[in-house]
């Protein structure tokens, strides 16, 4: 991760990460390992505007208390475009490696450390465990766009329904560049996808152009090449031999 300081986020999140690593500091106080700020929106990634920005905290051991006096504060963080952080204690990120590989590996490649030590960039994520769970983000998605269709009664909706399942595929999709070898440390969402193209030869015109400019309204044409686009993402991963377990 890059160096410490709260100075590094965009100006808009500097005061409430600021309020909130002192309360993380005064309420855990020695159980508190490290605190980071992570995603793409700490680059400013023009389609992640209006999302609540993530964070997360690395404990010595899990403490409930230590969550309830924080809560017990009443501070509204997702008013401020904040979403709660995530608590891991050390055990739980050793433990759950090869259950979310994805998830560690964009905290390692996006995270700036407000706080204390980095304990995700010592992580050694295995490149099998994150093939299988890009295969399973995937279909599952397919899964998800299946039922959008039967839940949608207006073509309006359908950009509701694809909106969050774009957001779910770039997070597979830093997965399937990790696969291939490719950093993706600071990339935008536009970024990420046209060098999915590049390294995986999966043709991604239609998602390219949502992530571009999202359109207000989704046809039924266009959500139809949407899916067949994710449909061939997934049968790429699915079809992928892990040769380097490092």
């Amino acid at each position: 991760m890059a160096e410490e300081g709260i100075d590094d986020l965009p100006k808009s999140y500097r005061e409430v990460f600021a309020g909130l690593t002192d309360r993380l500091q005064r309420l855990l106080q020695s159980n508190l390992i490290g605190f980071s700020a992570y995603g793409g929106w700490l680059s400013g990634d023009a389609f992640l505007e209006g999302e609540l920005v993530t964070s997360v905290v690395a404990l010595r051991e899990d403490d409930l208390g230590g969550l309830t006096n924080i809560a017990d504060e009443g501070v509204s963080y997702a008013a401020k475009g904040v979403r709660a952080p995530y608590f891991m204690s050390e055990s739980y990120l050793r433990d759950s490696l090869d259950t979310f590989p994805v998830e560690f590996l964009e905290i390692q490649q996006t995270g700036k450390l407000l706080c204390g030590e980095d304990r995700f960039a010592e992580l050694k994520i295995s490149p099998a465990c994150v093939r299988v769970q890009c295969e399973r983000m995937l279909k599952s998605e397919l899964m998800y766009l299946r039922q959008g269709l039967l839940r949608q009664d207006a073509t309006s909706t359908m950009r509701a329904i694809f909106r969050p399942c774009a957001l779910r595929l770039l997070s597979a999709m830093r997965g399937v560049l990790y696969l291939h070898g490719v950093d993706c440390k600071r990339h935008d969402a536009l970024s990420i996808v046209s060098r999915c193209m590049e390294a995986t030869g999966v043709g991604l015109s239609d998602f390219q152009r949502f992530i571009k400019n999202p359109p207000q309204r989704v046809s039924i044409g266009y959500y139809k090449q949407l899916y067949g686009e994710v449909g061939a993402m997934a049968k790429h991963v699915d079809e992928f031999e892990v040769r380097d377990d490092a």
